[in-house]
């Protein structure tokens, strides 16, 4: 018995039919599939990307009236879309930009390169590279094993000395990597200048599809 990766991601919007629109037309996913809440009656909109199998979906229950989304403690900081160039990335950005959406990056991830912004109701998306991958400064059969801070030219211009990185001690799921039989971790500098911890990557062997993401905030 194990874990083989990410099915879907869900999040709350305030609009289904302007999300639709978002995740469409601006986006470019595919609507698959729609539903409604036995209990709410609420709208419950799944789209894709790919082959629109699991690990490429991300769904959206809709609240009407609900205040736009913002990270806290047990909630998603954000989601990933796969690119496999750093010239699709930029296109990316352009046409982003060109629609009056703020963009954040491309950021050097070092294993990966990507851009953030959100979509209306304020959900962080990141776009990233499939880049080269955690192999790129261990080998494959140990990777995680070791604590391993993020290069020294990624911390430029964040406010963190490399020499003041320490690894983080408890957070608020120490043990989830474990429980959930994921089995590789590294780390990397904020996603945000806003964001006061690291973040944690947790990974099983596969695709993209199955990496999870952990910020951590230290209070």
């Amino acid at each position: 018995m194990s874990i083989q990766g990410l099915h879907h991601v869900t999040a709350i919007c305030s609009d289904a039919d302007r999300t639709e629109g978002y995740y469409t037309d601006t986006l470019g996913l595919r609507l698959v599939a729609r539903s409604m809440e036995t209990a709410t009656e609420d709208r419950h909109l799944y789209f894709a990307a790919g082959d629109g199998g699991p690990g490429s979906i991300v769904s959206f229950i809709e609240r009407p009236g609900v205040a736009p989304g913002r990270e806290g403690v047990g909630g998603t900081h954000h989601f990933a879309l796969l690119v496999e160039t750093r010239d699709a990335l930029l296109k990316w950005k352009r046409r982003l930009t060109g629609q009056g959406i703020a963009v954040n990056g491309p950021l050097d991830r070092h294993y990966f390169e990507s851009i953030y912004h959100r979509d209306p109701d304020g959900t962080v998306i990141e776009i990233a590279t499939r880049g080269a991958g955690w192999a790129r400064d261990e080998a494959p059969d140990r990777i995680g094993t070791e604590h391993r801070p993020p290069p020294a030219d990624m911390l430029k211009g964040t406010g963190i000395r490399s020499g003041s990185w320490r690894r983080p001690g408890r957070t608020s799921c120490p043990r989830s990597p474990r429980t959930c039989g994921f089995a590789r971790c590294t780390t990397l500098p904020p996603s945000e200048p806003t964001s006061t911890g690291a973040r944690l990557f947790a990974r099983r062997a596969g695709p993209p599809a199955g990496e999870a993401h952990v910020e951590l905030r230290h209070a």
